[in-house]
């Protein structure tokens, strides 16, 4: 509902949106995976030049640090 409303879109409030970077098709893991950039089971995303699977639901952990949570494709 952040959408809709002018002092809401991203120019006008940052802090309310993050940047989800892609690859081919595919999001980047960040180093840092917040609440709202996190990873669904089965999603697919780069680390390292590596695509992954997400094992887990709400992965907030990149391969390095949970490679449980992981599936190199």
């Amino acid at each position: 509902d952040l959408w809709d409303k002018t002092e809401n879109n991203p120019d006008n409030a940052p802090t309310l949106w993050e940047d989800i970077a892609y690859r081919n098709g595919y999001r980047i893991i960040p180093e840092n995976i917040t609440v709202g950039l996190a990873f669904a089971k089965d999603e697919l995303g780069w680390w390292e030049n590596n695509l992954y699977r997400s094992l887990i639901d709400a992965n907030v952990n990149h391969p390095s640090v949970n490679p449980n949570g992981w599936q190199k494709v």
